[in-house]
């Protein structure tokens, strides 16, 4: 035990300043010497000579750190105006992480200081910090203001039969090497407030696996008609053509209409194992991002709050496929261990740019992209999502509201 103390002494100082890679270097070497395993030395070694608390009592472990204020440069983003300021664009723009958060600024930026409605008041030296703000220090910010109350939905899928399901091949996972861009991903998210008694409004969820691009759009309840003409207009609006669809084993999916539609549209259909939610998993993510976090877990079941939904979704989707970029899954590594490494593209792009460098889309649908995003402005559109969503959460708390006698 003194030994090993001799080399904790040896090595600690040394880990607690060193990055990632180097880090690793030295629990390898303490390891080989030691024997012990790399996770308990990663605690041993980032843990001595600080204090910890026994009790309410502080006592040391080895050595105490030295006493005084800790070290280095004063922070340049701590002014409380520019962390108001980055709080706000964060909210306005749908809480996304730091990753995230800090190119989609880069991207808006002459947007955001020329904007009048909402008028965030940028000045020179807030532009500055914004187009080198980090995204990790754009999370460490922005923590205090994320605390917030989770809810969960429920699940309100019903099985379609066995008929049905069995004429429509099963599709596990997406190939990255073989996805194309008109390949789509749907699903349904229920608006029942918790509850699936009753009729209720619900949103469907179309997004491509290989883009990122998405589609919402909002349905009076869960009849399959209203399922097969969303799909339509989807289909009927996208810059590009629809090739594939892929859908869980719903019945609002899984049913002779929308099966023969996909056949008369030259629509390839396929369909998630039951219980598989992962087999959907791209139309999932989306279920949550772009909808959950945008109109939240309230019941809507009214046709006002129907056509209020479709408003929200009319300016929501232009931002996340032209303005919020996303990491895109490249590939993955097989490791010695049996796990398997996720490797994403360095930086986060929009749907756009995927589309556009993309060999499968047209010319002529490149053209239609380029069209539509020239026409945008991602600070008008934020401003028009943010009253939408305003206005459908006023209808929905008073729909309940008793007419009071005049």
């Amino acid at each position: 035990m003194k030994t090993r103390r001799e080399i904790f002494e040896a090595h600690y100082w040394r880990y607690q300043r060193a990055g990632k890679k180097e880090k690793g270097k030295i629990l390898e070497e303490v390891a080989g010497t030691t024997g012990l395993n790399r996770d308990h030395l990663a605690h041993v070694l980032a843990s001595y000579g600080k204090t910890q608390r026994v009790k309410g009592e502080a006592r040391p472990t080895r050595r105490k750190r030295a006493q005084g204020k800790r070290g280095g440069r004063p922070s340049q983003y701590q002014e409380k105006a520019f962390v108001a300021l980055l709080t706000r664009i964060g909210e306005d723009y749908g809480r996304p992480c730091g990753k995230l958060l800090a190119p989609l600024i880069r991207g808006i930026i002459d947007f955001l200081v020329m904007s009048k409605e909402p008028d965030y008041g940028i000045n020179e030296a807030h532009k500055a910090l914004l187009m080198k703000v980090s995204g990790a220090q754009i999370d460490r910010l922005l923590a205090p203001a994320r605390k917030a109350l989770e809810m969960r939905g429920i699940s309100t899928t019903r099985a379609a039969g066995a008929s049905l399901r069995s004429p429509v091949p099963v599709q596990t996972h997406f190939d990255r090497e073989a996805v194309k861009p008109g390949d789509f991903a749907f699903d349904t998210v229920a608006h029942c407030g918790g509850s699936a008694s009753g009729q209720f409004c619900k949103t469907l969820t179309g997004t491509s696996p290989y883009s990122g691009w998405v589609e919402e759009r909002s349905l009076l309840n869960r009849a399959n008609k209203w399922v097969a003409q969303a799909i339509e207009d989807i289909r009927s609006t996208l810059p590009f053509p629809l090739t594939a669809g892929h859908y869980d084993n719903g019945m609002e999916f899984i049913n002779k209409p929308l099966l023969e539609w996909c056949l008369a549209k030259h629509i390839r259909a396929s369909r998630s194992r039951p219980y598989r939610k992962n087999d959907n998993c791209f139309a999932e993510q989306k279920n949550y991002d772009a909808v959950r976090q945008t109109v939240g877990y309230f019941r809507f079941d009214t046709p006002a709050e129907q056509e209020a939904l479709a408003e929200v979704y009319k300016y929501l989707c232009p931002l996340y496929n032209y303005w919020y970029p996303s990491f895109r899954l490249t590939d993955k590594e097989k490791q010695e261990d049996g796990r398997y490494k996720k490797i994403y593209e360095k930086s986060p792009k929009t749907s756009y740019p995927r589309l556009f460098e993309s060999e499968e889309v047209s010319e002529a649908s490149k053209a239609e992209l380029t069209r539509r995003k020239s026409i945008s402005d991602p600070v008008v559109l934020n401003s028009r999502l943010n009253r939408a969503v305003g206005r459908l959460l006023k209808i929905n708390r008073e729909k309940d509201k008793v007419e009071q006698p005049s």
